[in-house]
């Protein structure tokens, strides 16, 4: 495979072209190579979606890392903050903490 297309044939290379069919738009539309493979993004002007995400083995990776939080997990830290005094708050530890209008559940404490 070529590693540049100068030079190169359209009938060795058009793989290697990727493209949006009608091109860029608001909503998400699915990347596509030469033969019409599509890639688990779909790009929009205003948006990304990586649509195989399972926060399992597939989806979306930060710096080699894949990202194991859902949307929904990541949104519920909106608005709150570590070490704050509300009752969503997320508390933080330095040694011994007290827990003041907090509510802890989901595990054994």
């Amino acid at each position: 495979m070529a590693t540049t297309l100068v030079g190169q044939t359209i009938s060795a290379t058009f793989r290697q072209i990727t493209h949006v069919d009608g091109g860029l738009a608001s909503s998400e539309s699915a990347i596509l190579d030469g033969d019409g493979t599509e890639a688990a993004v779909k790009l929009g002007t205003d948006n990304i979606n990586v649509t195989t995400h399972n926060g399992s083995n597939k989806g979306l990776k930060l710096q080699n890392t894949l990202v194991t939080a859902s949307a929904v997990d990541i949104n519920q830290l909106k608005n709150n903050q570590v070490g704050g005094s509300s009752a969503t708050d997320i508390t933080s530890n330095n040694g011994t903490s007290s827990l003041t209008n907090k509510t802890i559940d989901g595990g054994t404490y």
